[in-house]
């Protein structure tokens, strides 16, 4: 089975975000693709080591790649709903030991209320199939569950963070403490000042670092290398927090449906664990250099 859309939702809609802003700085990716492919956003694609012992695979990467070059993670996400904040932490911090020029690194963590299966001795096993219309979620409000459809809960989520964290001055990236740590809250109540703070500040960082590599490229006019360095002085990271939460709470109930269609069929929903080594992953890994 395909990642659960819970898990993916928030990757999909941090991605329409990093778009957004890289169109509003006139540097949309079509554009920049001309300019030997200078800014690429990626999903699960692997970052090795220089020995390819260690592989991680982030659930989203923005990356820059010089002239020249190789192309390097400068921000990476990871996206949780059965992995642990511990766990994607590890995952994060690895990419930043691999990589020295990550800047910034983000997670969402999905907080499910204990789940567990009804038994199939009850009648609901050997009705008709629940149909997915039934696990529709309410229209002019939110609700992240409980979802109980034929008196069975099938999730409930209690709440959802997102965590910000950039490198710090001594080349550290910290998770939990500094200036530059920042946690927010998406629900039950809607808190992200801290975090909207350090967006933008990363969206000017990583501004700085493409006028930086800009000026060095043959053929790139100076006028615009200068627009980008004025832009990276104010420039402030798109976020729409209330589409994001009713995308995910379309996902909510999705993956409720999904709980019970494992239930009632025997399979289980693929899950979320970060991958810490190259084995079997829904994830891919980038091509040997």
């Amino acid at each position: 089975m395909p990642p659960l859309a819970i898990h993916e939702v928030p990757i999909q809609q941090f991605a329409r975000c990093i778009n957004l802003f890289l169109c509003r700085t006139d540097l949309s990716l079509e554009d920049v693709d001309r300019d030997d492919d200078l800014i690429t956003l990626h999903t699960n694609l692997a970052v090795r080591d220089g020995e390819a012992t260690t592989v991680i695979i982030p659930d989203l990467c923005l990356d820059l790649q010089p002239p020249g070059g190789l192309s390097l993670p400068i921000w990476a996400m990871e996206s949780g709903f059965s992995s642990t904040p511990v766990q994607m932490c590890s995952q994060l911090k690895a990419v930043a030991d691999i990589v020295p020029e990550l800047d910034a690194a983000f997670l969402v963590s999905i907080h499910e209320a204990k789940y567990t299966p009804p038994p199939k001795s009850i009648p609901l096993y050997t009705l008709q199939p629940i149909p997915p219309s039934v696990f529709a979620p309410p229209t002019h409000t939110l609700s992240f569950g409980p979802v109980v459809v034929e008196g069975i809960t099938w999730i409930s989520i209690n709440s959802v963070t997102f965590e910000a964290s950039l490198r710090c001055e001594d080349g550290q990236l910290r998770f939990g403490e500094g200036p530059l740590f920042a946690k927010g809250h998406l629900f039950p109540d809607l808190e992200m000042k801290g975090v909207d703070r350090l967006l933008d500040l990363a969206a000017q960082r990583f501004l700085q670092c493409v006028a930086e590599i800009m000026e060095g490229m043959p053929g790139v006019d100076a006028s615009r290398v200068s627009q980008v360095r004025s832009t990276s002085q104010t420039a402030a990271f798109p976020t729409h927090w209330t589409k994001f939460l009713h995308k995910l709470q379309e996902a909510v109930w999705d993956t409720a449906y999904c709980q019970y269609h494992a239930w009632r069929y025997d399979n289980k929903p693929q899950q979320d664990t970060p991958d810490l080594d190259p084995g079997p992953s829904s994830k891919h890994l980038a091509p040997s250099e």
